[in-house]
């Protein structure tokens, strides 16, 4: 780039989403769902919710919380054995 020098940065923030090398986004969101997964089994008991619609109410919150940024994360050999 115009022969400068880049700085190398150990973790920065990018619409919204922190990438690091330590993966600490993965663990922030992993935070983030636990309340809505326990909203789910809470309000949503299978006993009274058909297991379609828990499901539905799983990918509408929850996934896109899990996955939004997810293409730059990267996977550690701890991350991937959890």
């Amino acid at each position: 780039m115009d022969n400068k020098c880049l700085k190398e940065v150990k973790k920065i923030t990018y619409l919204g989403c922190e990438i690091s090398c330590e993966n600490e986004d993965v663990e922030q969101k992993l935070t983030k769902c636990t309340p809505i997964l326990g909203i789910i089994n809470n309000d949503f008991k299978p006993n009274l919710v058909q297991n379609l619609s828990r499901i539905k109410v799983l990918k509408a919150l929850a996934v896109q919380i899990l996955v939004y940024g997810s293409e730059f994360w990267t996977l550690r050999k701890m991350l991937k054995n959890d």
